[in-house]
């Protein structure tokens, strides 16, 4: 017989036996132990059902955050992997370079680098937890290689910071945030609203403008069709269920009002003084009048103190000058007063 046996085989007892697939300890054609990730099952090494998402036919269809699905199997996800097989990593992100199977800046674009990772990136290229990221233009806050905010006047569109639209007030990652007076936010949209309304939602409108009032069902009429009758006003009616959420699916919330983010329970939480959209550790973009410093909102209160320390400064110069002026220009009065003086008395004397 034969000293080596075919692939995917493996030698006991001078007979071939057939390797189990992702099978770590195998005893003749039984497996003992599997690979890290998967469990026995009917003598074979299936994905360990605590790491699958949804359950298919063949194996599992989507696995758990945090992991990859290859043939059914799940594998835990290399970070910064662009391209993963099994457990390896074989095409890192831009950037990246592979060490070891896992994903570390690319010594190519880090100007300071430390063993917890990369402190400071050459230019072009944003910092995010250690690592390097190819930089977007025109963008002021990037999270890995994405922009979340562009700098004032653009807004992201696919990644690129583009002239924002008019309609738009404050632009956010995924779209629109907050709408100029007159439209609609719509997934990240404004859209117009009907004639002669200011505020409204995408169904109804709100509030109407001048010279129009606002109908029971929801419609800007105007106003000279009521003669000398005042026309009635209807407030809007704030919607039912949970508090701050503008879209809701169920008992949880799918999308929260601007300014509020999700929690884990379904709800929406109340984003730090000046923020309008945050996630749970950092704010990504801020109210106007408020100064995004280190993902936080600097409040109006704290500038409008430099700035009035600023003016102090340059008021006591001011004063500090108008003396000045006045005591010179005594001075300089007084020279031809004493020189008249002199050539009195001199001729007195004559």
């Amino acid at each position: 017989m034969s000293a080596t046996c075919p692939t995917n085989t493996h030698r006991e007892n001078n007979t071939c036996i057939p390797n189990i697939k992702n099978c770590a300890f195998q005893y003749e054609a039984t497996c003992i132990n599997c690979r890290e990730g998967f469990a026995v099952a009917d003598n074979k090494c299936v994905t360990n059902p605590a790491l699958c998402s949804v359950q298919g036919i063949d194996g599992c269809a989507t696995c758990k955050p945090g992991h990859v699905e290859q043939d059914g199997n799940c594998f835990a996800a290399v970070a910064n992997c662009e391209f993963q097989y099994e457990e390896k990593c074989v095409v890192c992100k831009d950037g990246m370079a592979n060490a070891g199977n896992t994903c570390v800046t690319n010594p190519a674009f880090c100007e300071t680098n430390t063993p917890a990772g990369c402190i400071s990136c050459k230019p072009g290229y944003s910092n995010t937890n250690g690592n390097c990221y190819a930089g977007v233009k025109n963008c002021d806050y990037q999270y890995e290689e994405k922009c979340v905010v562009c700098k004032e006047g653009l807004a992201v569109q696919d990644n690129v910071c583009v002239p924002k639209p008019n309609s738009c007030q404050i632009e956010g990652a995924d779209g629109c945030l907050v709408c100029h007076p007159g439209h609609a936010l719509t997934n990240g949209l404004c859209v117009p609203c009907a004639e002669g309304c200011v505020i409204c939602s995408t169904s109804e409108c709100l509030g109407c403008g001048l010279g129009f009032y606002l109908t029971p069902a929801g419609v800007c009429t105007d106003a000279s069709s009521c003669g000398s009758v005042n026309p009635p006003t209807h407030p809007p009616v704030v919607p039912g269920g949970i508090a701050n959420c503008k879209v809701q699916s169920g008992d949880s919330c799918n999308e929260c009002e601007v300014g509020f983010r999700q929690t884990t329970a379904g709800q929406c939480a109340a984003c730090p003084e000046g923020c309008l959209s945050c996630d749970e550790r950092y704010c990504a973009a801020c109210r106007p009048g408020y100064l995004f410093q280190a993902h936080q909102c600097v409040a109006p209160a704290n500038r409008a103190s430099q700035a009035a320390t600023i003016g102090a400064v340059l008021g006591g110069v001011v004063a500090l000058t108008a003396v000045i002026g006045v005591v010179a220009f005594a001075v300089r009065s007084r020279k031809p007063r004493m020189h008249t003086e002199l050539t009195l008395v001199q001729r007195n004397e004559i």
